[in-house]
């Protein structure tokens, strides 16, 4: 069956044109003219801060031994309460957790999370790690050795 180019052509303009919209978006009364977002009121009391950090497994400067996001995460917890906490979402190592002791790589996986330790470091705040595919090797073998490397490295830091 010979299908015409023109036909399919047409079909396929005609397919994409009607995915579009010529409706503009509603915005309720109180979001129009809106420029400055505000999590909390001026007046309002704040029950609990928690700062979300995923994918933090390398140090944007390996000489420092810092990455920015955590310095700036690390700057506004100096200015919270006790009611605050920095939970990283996984993939806190790169690229495949952490790796035994004896590995070469050992100490720079180390400084990335003595780094991520450190942002909590002479706060209140809590500190919650949730591994990722990357800390898990993977899920490759060896994966849940790695998980456990790290579990221990954090509690005796």
């Amino acid at each position: 069956m010979k299908i015409n180019f023109r036909y399919t052509l047409l079909f396929a303009t005609l397919l994409i044109f009607s995915c579009q919209t010529v409706r503009h978006p509603y915005y309720g009364e109180a979001a129009l003219g809106h420029t400055e977002f505000s999590p909390a009121s001026s007046n309002s009391e704040r029950i609990y801060s928690l700062y979300l950090l995923g994918d933090a497994g390398e140090l944007d400067d390996t000489i420092a031994k810092t990455n920015f996001v955590m310095s700036a995460v690390r700057a506004a917890l100096m200015k919270e309460g006790e009611n605050s906490a920095v939970a990283y979402l996984g993939d806190n190592l790169y690229p495949k957790g952490l790796v035994k002791k004896d590995h070469p790589d050992r100490k720079r996986y180390e400084d990335v999370l003595l780094a991520e330790l450190a942002v909590v470091e002479g706060t209140p705040a809590k500190a919650f790690f949730v591994p990722g595919n990357h800390d898990w090797n993977h899920y490759s073998k060896g994966g849940l050795k790695s998980i456990k490397r790290q579990a221990d490295f954090i509690k005796d830091n």
